[in-house]
């Protein structure tokens, strides 16, 4: 089982416990399962969301460069060649870290 989610779920740091507590009653579920995140550092909240689901007992993986036209896309944004498409682009706010987690 895999379960996926972008939803800007890792943002809310009033949720990240309850967030945690869910992937690991579902991960619990099938032996072989993983959940997977696609999300941006967003300041600190990545990294305290990760530190509550280690907590919990979970494990996971970050990843930055996890698909090559998503990396291309990034790097135009950084080095100014799209930049005009999306002006206010920040790594930390807007690029989407793959992050897994299993039991």
């Amino acid at each position: 089982m895999t379960l996926n989610g972008y939803f800007d779920s890792t943002f809310f740091k009033d949720f990240h416990r309850d967030l945690a507590g869910i992937v690991k009653h579902l991960l619990s579920k099938t032996e072989s399962s993983e959940a997977i995140f696609l999300s941006p550092k967003r300041g600190n909240s990545l990294d305290l969301f990760l530190e509550v689901a280690e907590e919990h007992g979970l494990h996971f993986s970050v990843t930055e460069n996890y698909d090559k036209e998503v990396w291309k896309r990034h790097e135009g944004f950084l080095n100014g060649a799209d930049r005009d498409s999306w002006p206010s682009y920040e790594t930390g706010h807007c690029y989407p870290l793959l992050i897994r987690i299993t039991l």
